[in-house]
């Protein structure tokens, strides 16, 4: 009798075994697919993704949404973007996308001046250049859901949108503002980019119906059509 015992016994650790190998080979697929997933998109839209493990279901969410979500109260109060990042299965890199080459000096004349923009220009290039990408992804937060931000970001000269050439120089020198050790002018920069997100939320509710190029199908349907409506906070990180 106790041989059949521990035949059994043996034949159930086999099978539960068995089991976790086959979860654990399912996983990897779903994983690997949701980082090509995140890849594919951060490529197309040039954001920063996250690949997050919420409701028992890995999931692709940009940057940008957890920004919004956070801002909107949806996650514990405290939660800041980096509690996410550090929560993340994986993260994609930042793109290099042309940001440079949509900003140029004389827009940021524009809206500072050429002597303050010398004084934030005295960080390294790389840091103007991460200024700028990170406010086009913050941008492009915003308009995504509705607007070509591919096609209004690659536009150039005179075919780019004055707008939001302005609001990206504002978003861009106030992250750049944030960075630098002396912060003269941070006041009108906080101001100016509070500004700028209040007309994104405009956009972005629908209040506001900015002359940019529509986010479209391959049939020429519109894509990813607004929706109005409330959720319930979120108690948790995520």
């Amino acid at each position: 009798m106790d041989k059949i015992i521990n035949l059994i016994s043996k034949l159930v650790e086999t099978f539960h075994a068995a089991i976790a190998s086959i979860k654990r080979v399912i996983w990897g697929i779903r994983y690997t697919r949701a980082i090509k997933k995140a890849d594919k998109l951060s490529q197309k839209f040039r954001l920063r993704y996250y690949v997050l493990y919420a409701g028992g279901r890995l999931k692709v969410v940009p940057k940008q949404t957890i920004k919004r979500l956070i801002q909107q109260g949806r996650f514990k109060s405290g939660t800041k973007i980096q509690d996410v990042e550090n929560i993340a299965l994986y993260v994609t890199p930042v793109q290099s996308a042309s940001a440079m080459a949509f900003l140029t000096n004389e827009d940021y004349k524009v809206v500072i001046g050429a002597t303050a923009l010398n004084i934030a220009d005295q960080s390294a290039p790389a840091n103007r250049e991460n200024a700028e990408k990170e406010a086009i992804e913050e941008i492009s937060g915003y308009l995504r859901p509705k607007y070509d931000v591919d096609s209004i970001f690659k536009a150039e000269g005179a075919n780019r949108n004055s707008h939001i050439v302005m609001i990206t120089c504002d978003i861009a020198l106030y992250h750049l503002y944030s960075s630098v050790a002396q912060r003269m002018g941070m006041d009108i920069r906080k101001e100016r980019y509070e500004r700028a997100i209040k007309w994104l939320e405009g956009v972005s509710k629908g209040d506001i119906v900015p002359d940019l190029p529509l986010a479209t199908n391959e049939d020429g349907s519109p894509a990813n059509p607004l929706r109005w409506g409330s959720a319930k906070p979120v108690n948790s990180i995520w």
